[in-house]
């Protein structure tokens, strides 16, 4: 018997399944710009507590966001399939971004985590995925950081 189901009448017994609504913490936000993506971290090493080491920490859609309300931008990573959040930085002044130079194969970061330390991020781009360049991708985070990036006009969220 289905005593735990609800049961639509006359659908033979297929369980009737309750609309959730998901919230996302992303209401209320426009996506600037939005592109496949690695976040890497600067953590000390498990064996040598002095020494540091990039870990992986998941890839990615990373974009940047902007709050319709309040204007201020953050740069928001969520892991494919799960979707948990990998990189939740705020563009602000606190935030410091590396210039690229001409061969990087990356753009680094440094910024207040979670736990109110500066932590340094590496961000690769998944070449096969985008044409972006990581000097583009400078561009706009500094235009975010600066406020001065706009929500493209087939974009509202």
């Amino acid at each position: 018997t289905n005593t735990d189901w609800n049961v639509i009448p006359g659908n033979s017994g297929s369980p009737l399944l309750e609309a959730v609504e998901v919230v996302s913490g992303e209401e209320g936000e426009a996506t600037l710009f939005s592109v496949r993506a690695r976040v890497l971290q600067l953590c000390p090493k498990e064996d040598d507590n002095k020494q540091m080491e990039w870990k992986e920490r998941g890839q990615g859609f990373l974009k940047i966001k902007k709050h319709k309300g309040t204007n201020k931008s953050r740069l928001l990573l969520r892991s494919d399939v799960v979707l948990n959040v990998v990189l939740n930085v705020a563009l602000d002044e606190s935030c410091n971004i590396v210039p690229p130079d001409d061969h990087s194969n990356s753009l680094r970061l440094s910024a207040f985590s979670d736990n109110n330390k500066t932590t340094s991020y590496c961000i690769r781009i998944q070449r096969d995925a985008s044409n972006v360049t990581y000097k583009e991708l400078f561009q706009k985070l500094t235009r975010a950081q600066a406020g001065t990036l706009e929500v493209p006009p087939s974009n509202n969220g």
